[in-house]
């Protein structure tokens, strides 16, 4: 190998790994890093105020559900908006979209002992979306669906100006990597 042969392995060696420095550098950036991903802003201009993540996220994401189907929950992240949205979404060790029928068919069954009432799905680019009403709160809504081997649920305050829009940003902003 010549000198001209050298050097030009060096710098594809090195371009290479700069490369994987600056992707690692910015997954472990990004919300949620390189697990459980969630919009850093929602419309239309609320910014994150809180995040649990770890185990602390997984014991209050446990402590709220009845582990429907004997499904437990593996990761999980709870981020609060300045708007008052809050964001709930957790790994399961099973199939999602069954720990996701198993909670809408069980807050259907026991609607008049749970403040959710459900009211219809809507599809959102390809991704089914549950939409409650909260009966203790006036106007503000939840939301629940399940992508990417995740259950997501959304507290969403009253008066969203864009719902649709809203909603969008929400789906298409959580995501597991």
């Amino acid at each position: 190998m010549d000198i001209g042969q050298s050097r030009m392995t060096l710098i594809v060696v090195m371009v290479v790994a700069l490369g994987f420095t600056f992707y690692f550098a910015y997954m472990h950036a990004m919300p949620g890093g390189r697990g459980i991903v969630y919009p850093e802003r929602l419309p239309p201009d609320a910014s994150i105020v809180r995040v649990v993540e770890g185990e602390e996220a997984v014991k209050a994401s446990m402590g709220i559900h009845w582990n429907p189907g004997g499904t437990g929950i593996v990761e999980a992240v709870i981020v609060e908006y300045s708007d008052g949205t809050r964001l709930w979404a957790s790994r399961t060790a099973g199939d999602a979209d069954e720990y996701l029928a198993a909670m809408i068919q069980k807050i259907q069954r026991y609607e008049g002992a749970l403040p959710f009432k459900v009211l219809h799905k809507i599809d959102v680019r390809g991704v089914e979306v549950w939409v409650l009403m909260d009966k203790n709160v006036a106007g503000k809504t939840h939301l629940a669906w399940s992508r990417s081997g995740l259950v997501v649920w959304v507290e969403v305050p009253p008066g969203k100006p864009d719902f649709q829009h809203y909603v969008e940003v929400l789906v298409e902003g959580v995501n597991y990597r």
